[in-house]
């Protein structure tokens, strides 16, 4: 069997011209399994080949097109041919395109007195669609990683280096940044759809510095945004990036419809400082709730400190001496969980006289456990009273349906910050390289990332704009 591949090209005038690309073959009588259907090498020959072709017939009518000056109409005349490099999603390839001398009057504009067509087509030599997978793969996986993915999976000869992907990934986050920035100028000055109901989930956690000092840390600040009960987008930013300002966080809560009379909870674990900065983004007073999650764990870790030793002895004199202690931290959890943490608190100052009763007989045995459970119940005191105006009625909460933990804001902080730039990374960055990868990260979790740059219209300096079939044949 043979199968002859042809592709054919048709002009705007109707002209045909076609090429052959070349035949497959296979046996019938002896098929073996590694011959059904195309192999990885034929299908990048095929695919080269009809890219190959496609690109070379693209520049040559592009450059017919800007041959014409758009302002005076003058045939403008070739100069030299250059070498110009092309990198696409099926990789590199290397084409010979005419350089054109520029009409006086485009010379008095200020432009160049000679250019290249295919270079002012693609100005970085890569497509955007690879461009934006560049950035998807960087932000997806370590630079060193995704260049060899693309080796593996890709068609060849594509430039696909670490520094390469680093270099487009943080253009990206770049660009995206600004675009964040005009945005949220422009919905500071309007007017934006309201909520009924937001809650901001936010927390802060750090990152190496790139200078090699074991004292300074980048923080980075993260968390998700619910909106009328729904999940709405992950954000991350490091605040002493250059160029970031508060402004764009203020822009992303705006396009929720916070600061627009809608009732708005913060849930965060009791940290004054990121209370405080969204108090500063929205107009309206925020409802601050402490979470669930972080009381669960400091509660596991006060357990685990009333389970005091004893001797055999003591234990068949008294098997349940300590059931007492553990029943105080449980009416503790009760207490909170029922939104009364001055309840909570006079549990707990039981338990510290508890545990002095306790160690009457046995400080001489056993002095490092008495202090632990100290530490314990002056660090779980000292939270709690502090937070005793942000702790709600999490019965009530829940029963109601509304977020009474940060699970879904520990799951982007893991997601989104530990899994790519701290958790197994020995990765060291700088403000803006983290700020800029978090950008793109963030807009591939959420989905919005593209795949492909949008379509623009050209340039008054291509002159392609308004050209019929008829024009490009008498060039």
């Amino acid at each position: 069997m043979r199968w002859t591949l042809k592709l054919e090209l048709v002009r705007e005038d109707g002209a045909t011209e076609a090429y052959d690309l070349g035949s497959i073959t296979r046996s019938v009588n002896d098929v073996r399994p590694e011959e059904v259907g195309l192999t990885l090498e034929e299908a990048r020959t095929l695919v080269r080949s009809v890219e190959c072709r496609m690109i070379a017939d693209q520049v040559h009518a592009y450059t017919l097109c800007c041959r014409r000056c758009p302002d005076c109409g003058r045939v403008q005349q070739f100069k030299d041919v250059r070498t110009k490099c092309v990198q696409t999603i099926h990789g590199s390839y290397r084409f010979r395109g005419r350089r054109i001398t520029a009409c006086p009057c485009q010379v008095q504009r200020g432009y160049r007195v000679a250019f290249l067509p295919l270079g002012e087509l693609i100005p970085r030599r890569t497509t955007p669609e690879l461009r934006f997978l560049f950035a998807e793969l960087g932000a997806r996986m370590p630079y060193r990683e995704a260049s060899r993915v693309l080796q593996i999976c890709g068609f060849g000869r594509m430039r696909a280096s670490r520094m390469a992907i680093w270099r487009h990934t943080l253009e990206i986050g770049k660009s995206i940044d600004a675009d964040q920035r005009r945005a949220a100028l422009a919905r500071l000055r309007g007017t934006s759809s309201a909520a009924r109901a937001v809650s901001v989930g936010i927390d802060d956690t750090y990152i190496r510095h790139h200078q090699r000092d074991a004292g300074r840390q980048i923080q980075v600040t993260g968390g998700r945004i619910e909106r009328n009960g729904k999940l709405a987008e992950r954000f991350a930013f490091v605040s002493s990036a250059p160029g970031w300002t508060p402004d764009q966080f203020k822009g992303l809560l705006r396009q929720h419809g916070i600061g627009t009379g809608a009732s708005m909870r913060v849930i965060s674990d009791g940290d004054d400082g990121l209370r405080n900065f969204v108090q500063s983004a929205v107009a309206p007073k925020v409802t601050q709730q402490l979470d669930w999650f972080h009381i669960g764990m400091r509660l596991e870790r006060l357990r685990k400190s009333v389970q005091l030793p004893m001797s055999y002895e003591e234990f068949v004199r008294n098997p349940g001496l300590f059931k007492p202690l553990e029943r105080r931290v449980s009416r503790i959890r009760d207490s909170l969980w029922r939104g009364r943490p001055w309840r909570a608190l006079l549990h707990l100052a039981q338990l510290r006289r508890d545990a002095r009763q306790w160690a009457d007989g046995t400080a001489d045995r056993y002095p490092d456990v008495l202090t632990r459970l100290n530490r314990a119940i002056d660090d779980f005191s000292g939270y709690i009273g502090g937070n005793r105006r942000a702790v709600p009625d999490f019965a009530r909460a829940r029963a109601a349906g509304r977020r009474i933990s940060t699970a879904h804001v520990e799951s982007v902080m893991n997601h989104l910050i530990n899994h790519r730039m701290s958790k197994k990374q020995q990765m060291r960055w700088s403000p803006a390289g983290a700020h800029y990868l978090l950008q793109v990260r963030a807009d591939v979790l959420n989905g919005l990332l593209v795949t492909f740059a949008p379509k623009v219209p050209l340039t008054n300096r291509s002159g392609i704009r308004g050209l019929r079939g008829d024009d490009l044949l008498s060039l």
